[in-house]
């Protein structure tokens, strides 16, 4: 009891501080009476009392600031912001301008923000997500690689800066959905410690136990989503089958909404192979841990590079000195978020200069308001007004503008959101709508109403500071030049920014155009694509799956309209690699050891069906069987590199590396290069393989149609998922897609950042034009009777349309000039995404400055033509 009246005392007293200390010593003792030590229900009876004293402390601050002359700041603040909405409401027009400019440049800073809040700064939805970090291979061109099993024993077992760390790998599965219909759905292999890195347990049964990853046992943790959508949400599920294609699998766990890793499509985690052989040149699994309680990202990395020392020195020929070869340890956040951050901070650029654009533009439009009411705060302060009240009210009205353009701007990024949410990487967790995200809500509101309170400080302060004497009697105060001076660079600063963003967007434009006219080495043009992946139980030998792809290829080359078929391992331009090294018979390898080159599996009609050229040599056939002598065929620059005398057919590699005892490779043909992962990146070396030697489980299907078969082309990839389910209805097929659509998707990214380059442009030149338009149509108004005398002694009004027009030009050209030199810098910063953008490309220059030109004579003629109106005899007379 003695406890709760002493916690109670200190309550009341903390909070009789809001009192005046005079107050205070007079009446605090009777105060605290009026509160005694509660019985029961502490917690309310403490809200209460906090929010009665803290009311009534304001109140008798409030009364003592009054008895001394003043109302006290939080009254002057609420009686400013209701005069400030009341001058708000008298003159909409000029707050209604202010607000769509900040309106429209909010939306596109607040729809941004939200992308980088969830890609870089938004804690993942795990326990300490700051301890989680992945480890990585480091090689020559690759900072953060995979890892093979034994690298991930030896890291696991030497390091002493985790508290657990895992291994996982992709794996694909098709399951027999309800009504016989097979679906393909993504997963996961894991070690038994996967889920104990993350922390976070699952919502119903158990993760996997280190016996079942030893023996290889047949269960699975499934998604939350799946467990929805399979399961119907049954909480028995527990200890259910799961059909797929290596048989049935126990269900021991179904994980969290929330836990959606490595990526968001992952449905079901499986344990490791307990057959696998270990390979420590596998390079073909991730390794993420969470760091020990007090150990840092660095410590943890300095010790991963220490043992990678130590592992070159053991295992000199799997980590040759000239290969650059290392190991690191990343933020798993920034691995996670590896895939945009390059974009990410084009935009974070564009974004900042738009957003200080707008807030010059309205900067200016307030200034110019300053200007026309300083008379009336002239009077007002004659009066007795404060100053500094009237300042209040201006950053009160700032405030208030701000808080509506965010509450609109937000609105206009929730859309924009919707667009660009899918750039975000798989694994990281976004905000369903901004709207009722409170973190998007609280920088949309605090960025547009701070943007607005300064603007209107700064116009106030520029706008405001004439004498009262001076402007009472009607004479002009020498501050005006000042002004006008900085309303000139305001105006031109926008110019800069636009000019800067539209030359960046131009760079882009030019560089997507040539992406666009790239030959990719392979005809896309009405060929379609879908993919497959033959279940091991199904199609468990090697002539099973060739008979397969080859019923597949006579069946559809049967179809009218169907003019070739062929199958890949790997489809170009989907997004997937996969590369080995090789050794060259007669050629000692190199100090950085083995060469390396992507690999494919690909049938015989495979070449044909894109109309990859045939260089030299023959395509693979029905002869290229298993029990016959190995074969490959070599891309041109695969070719050139390592028999750069043009005799590559003939001559033999060994795919297995230095294993001399393992058969050789004959070369038998050599096939155009294909621009395989991006049309803006060089084509990679490419060894084909024959499938009849080997066999790919998962398959790329192609098909090129007769254009005129207007049947075929409306089908699309229908015509191959249909003929797979007439040879097999069990076996599923999905990524229907045509051969453009792949192209399409390979370029979303660049194509992504090139439009919102050109949407900020365009808004910036808009904000610019209302910046050019505004500075020239108030000084027209200030020179009003100037013009109207020079017209009275004889001017010439195209001398006066001259002489308007002219300042709007020089703001122009200035603005061009540094917004010219300022986009020097944006060639580093586009060339993650456009890696052939040509700097200084005179043709951009040319183009933005025309319309730099155009727009700026557009936005000053409609003043000069005010100008050239003007009566010479109404100015005389004293009313212009």
């Amino acid at each position: 009891m003695a406890a709760r009246r002493d916690w109670w005392a200190a309550w009341i007293t903390f909070w009789l501080r809001c009192y005046p200390r005079e107050f205070r010593s007079r009446f605090g003792a009777d105060l605290a009476a009026q509160y005694p030590t509660p019985a029961r229900g502490s917690v309310a009876a403490a809200i209460r009392a906090a929010r009665d004293l803290c009311r009534g402390g304001i109140g008798a601050r409030g009364d003592d600031r009054a008895r001394r002359g003043g109302r006290g700041f939080a009254a002057d603040t609420f009686a400013e912001l209701a005069a400030a909405w009341r001058g708000i409401r008298r003159r909409p027009a000029m707050f209604v301008a202010v607000g769509v400019t900040l309106a429209v440049s909010a939306s596109l800073t607040i729809a941004v923000f939200a992308i980088a809040d969830a890609a870089l700064l938004r804690p993942l939805p795990y326990p300490n997500d700051r301890q989680l970090v992945s480890i990585g291979n480091i090689w020559d061109g690759f900072p953060h690689a995979s890892v093979s099993v034994p690298e991930y024993d030896d890291y696991r077992q030497r390091a002493r800066s985790f508290q657990s760390t895992a291994l996982y790998s992709s794996v694909n599965l098709n399951l027999s959905a309800a009504g016989g219909v097979p679906e393909r759905i993504q997963g996961t292999r894991v070690t038994a410690s996967f889920f104990d890195v993350f922390a976070l347990p699952p919502e119903l049964g158990r993760a996997f136990t280190a016996d079942e990853v030893r023996t290889g046992a047949d269960v699975a943790v499934i998604s939350y989503g799946l467990w929805i959508r399979r399961f119907g949400g049954d909480r028995a599920v527990v200890g259910r089958p799961l059909a797929t294609d290596a048989g049935p699998r126990t269900i021991v766990g179904v994980m969290p909404a929330a836990f959606q890793f490595p990526s968001q499509a992952v449905e079901v985690w499986l344990p490791v192979l307990a057959t696998e052989r270990p390979n420590r040149g596998a390079h073909t699994r991730w390794m993420v841990a969470r760091l020990a309680d007090g150990v840092s990202v660095a410590q943890a990395g300095s010790e991963i590079r220490e043992i990678a020392r130590v592992l070159q020195r053991e295992y000199p020929g799997n980590y040759p000195a000239g290969s650059g070869w290392s190991a690191g340890v990343k933020p798993l956040r920034d691995v996670l978020a590896s895939g945009v951050d390059a974009a990410l901070s084009i935009l974070g650029v564009a974004v900042t200069a738009l957003m200080l654009l707008g807030c010059a533009n309205v900067a200016g439009l307030l200034i110019a308001r300053h200007l026309d009411g300083r008379h009336e705060r002239a009077v007002s302060i004659a009066l007795g007004a404060s100053r500094r009240l009237l300042l209040l009210r201006s950053v009160c009205e700032g405030l208030l503008v701000g808080g509506v353009s965010g509450a609109a701007g937000l609105i206009g990024a929730e859309w924009l959101y919707g667009a660009l949410q899918h750039w975000l990487p798989d694994g990281v967790p976004r905000p369903a709508s901004l709207l009722l995200d409170a973190r998007a809500l609280t920088f949309a509101l605090g960025m547009t109403s701070a943007a607005g309170a300064l603007a209107a400080l700064v116009s106030a302060l520029r706008g405001g500071g004439a004498e009262t004497v001076d402007l009472l009697r009607g004479t002009r105060s020498v501050t005006d030049a000042g002004t006008r001076r900085m309303r000139t660079a305001l105006a031109t600063a926008q110019v800069a920014a636009a000019v800067a963003l539209l030359v960046a967007g131009g760079y882009a434009a030019r560089s997507f155009a040539r992406v666009l006219a790239t030959d990719v080495g392979f005809v896309t043009r009405d060929v379609v694509t879908a993919r497959v992946a033959l279940s091991p139980v199904r199609y468990p030998a090697v002539p099973a799956q060739v008979a397969f792809v080859d019923r597949l290829e006579q069946a559809l080359l049967q179809e009218p309209g169907v003019t070739a078929v062929g199958a890949v391992s790997i489809l170009p331009l989907s997004g997937s690699t996969n590369d080995s090294t090789f050794a060259v018979e007669g050629r000692a390898p190199s100090a950085a050891g083995l060469p390396n080159a992507q690999t494919r599996t690909v049938s015989d009609g495979y070449f044909h069906a894109l109309g990859i050229p045939m260089v030299a040599g023959r395509a693979f056939d029905a002869r290229d069987t298993l029990d016959a002598p190995q074969v490959a065929i070599v891309s041109a620059s695969l070719a050139r590199r390592y028999w750069p005398n043009g005799d590559a057919v003939g001559r033999r590699i060994n795919r297995y590396g230095r294993a001399t005892d393992r058969p050789w490779t004959t070369v038998v043909g050599i096939v155009g290069d294909v621009r395989h992962l991006n049309p803006m990146l060089a084509p990679e070396p490419i060894l084909y393989y024959p499938i009849r030697q080997s066999p790919a489980g998962s398959l790329g299907l192609v098909a090129r149609l007769d254009a005129n078969r207007a049947d075929l082309v409306t089908r699309g990839p229908r015509v191959l998922a249909d003929a797979v389910r007439a040879i097999d209805p069990e076996q599923p097929v999905w990524m229907p897609r045509t051969m453009e659509e792949w192209r399409a998707l390979s370029t979303e990214d660049a194509k992504l950042t090139l439009s919102l380059l050109a949407l900020f442009g365009g808004v910036a030149v808009i904000l610019a034009s209302i910046g050019i338009f505004g500075v020239i149509a108030h000084g027209v108004a200030r020179r009003r009777r100037e013009f109207g005398i020079r017209l009275a002694l004889g001017a010439a009004p195209a001398r006066l349309m001259f002489d308007v027009v002219g300042r709007g030009l020089v703001m122009a050209a200035v603005g061009a000039a540094l917004g010219l030199a300022a986009a020097s810098a944006t060639g580093d910063a586009l060339s993650p995404v456009f890696p052939d953008v040509v700097v200084r490309d005179p043709w951009v220059w040319l183009g933005v400055i025309g319309l730099v030109a155009v727009i700026a004579v557009a936005a000053s003629f409609v003043p000069a033509r005010r100008a050239m109106n003007v009566s010479p005899v109404e100015t005389l007379r004293g009313d212009g």
